[in-house]
């Protein structure tokens, strides 16, 4: 074989090892840029995620922000119908305001708020004192002697405390 066959073979194999080279970069290149793009699509994934999370307890604070300030509105008006209540005389009337009291008490019950069970004890976490009375013995000392008025809890939350008079 003359030297000019051996130079006129090597040219192609050169440009056909140059040319894979090249094609094997952009293989390279493009692996490159597709694991890229892969990364940031979880991270729009992932930041996604998190923005629909935050709007759900955003939208739940919201939720029990407003029915908080609702039953606070409507706790007076179940107050006063307990006052009524109590100091009506007929017997028909009476039992229409027990009918329309326990009502208002199943709608706020039903927007999550729970009525206070008063032990003996006088727990400041839950009750508020809003006068002593002396106690009949030792230990009645620091007892509840009468709720003046229902405190309610709300999701776990006091939003009303209890106001009691307790034996001091």
């Amino acid at each position: 074989m003359s030297e000019k066959t051996k130079q006129g073979q090597q040219r192609p194999q050169n440009n056909i090892k140059r040319e894979m080279q090249e094609l094997e970069n952009k293989y390279n290149d493009c692996q490159q840029k597709l694991a890229n793009a892969l990364a940031l699509a979880r991270e729009y994934k992932a930041d996604m995620e998190r923005m629909k999370q935050r709007t759900k307890e955003v939208e739940k604070e919201k939720t029990i922000e407003i029915a908080t300030k609702a039953v606070l509105e409507i706790l007076p008006v179940l107050d006063n119908f307990e006052l009524a209540i109590a100091k009506l005389q007929n017997e028909q009337i009476t039992k229409g305001f027990k009918l329309i009291h326990s009502q208002l008490l199943k709608v706020i019950e039903d927007m999550g708020a729970q009525q206070i069970e008063n032990g003996t004890e006088f727990n400041p976490e839950i009750h508020e004192a809003i006068t002593t009375i002396p106690a009949p013995s030792e230990e009645m000392q620091n007892k509840i002697a009468h709720i003046a008025r229902a405190g309610y809890t709300m999701f776990g939350k006091v939003v009303r405390p209890a106001q009691v008079i307790i034996y001091n």
